[in-house]
């Protein structure tokens, strides 16, 4: 028997052909350390130990949160589904938008703000794979609250940003001039 301390397991239960068995995979890669081994009889249990060493590690490493500047304040924005344009967020003015964490998205915003609650969709039973209401994406999520497979940096909430997935744009104020005669 393995008894494993890992923090880089990944949860794969839902493709398992046995449903009432919890399916857990280590990445490839991963570097495990003997703690102890102990034999009783015809059982022997083996401890182990994830060791993370980011210069043998083939998986990418989160870079440092940039720390914000207070001179710079980014103009608040608007955050919709790129499918059915609902507004995600309204006017976001805390945000830091960071390179993408996968290669099919263009860009991912990090925010601590909660997304407009009647726009959004839990698509699991703890609310932490958010859609839009519409739940384009079925099978995917645009922002994750907590999920584990994305490093959100230190935010609350990690958006997919794509065409197709989320958009965000600068929502100009305009002012308009009407004169009478």
């Amino acid at each position: 028997m393995f008894i494993i301390s890992t923090q880089t397991v990944r949860d794969i239960s839902r493709y398992s052909a046995i449903s009432t068995e919890k399916e857990l995979l280590l990445l490839p890669g991963t570097v495990l350390i003997v703690e102890s081994i102990l034999c009783q009889g015809e059982l022997t249990i083996v401890q182990l130990t994830e060791k993370i060493e980011p210069e043998l590690s083939i998986l990418p490493q989160p870079s440092p949160q940039p720390k914000p500047n207070p001179e710079v304040k980014p103009e608040p924005i608007n955050v919709i589904c790129g499918r059915c344009k609902t507004i995600l967020y309204a006017n976001l003015d805390k945000y830091y938008i960071g390179p993408p964490s996968q290669g099919h998205l263009s860009s991912e915003l990090f925010t601590n703000q909660d997304p407009i609650q009647t726009a959004i969709y839990s698509t699991d039973k703890i609310a932490t794979k958010l859609n839009c209401k519409k739940n384009c994406h079925k099978g995917l999520w645009l922002i994750d609250a907590g999920t584990g497979y994305i490093n959100r940096k230190g935010y609350n909430y990690a958006l997919a940003c794509g065409p197709g997935y989320v958009e965000y744009y600068v929502q100009r104020i305009r002012i308009a001039q009407i004169n009478h005669k």
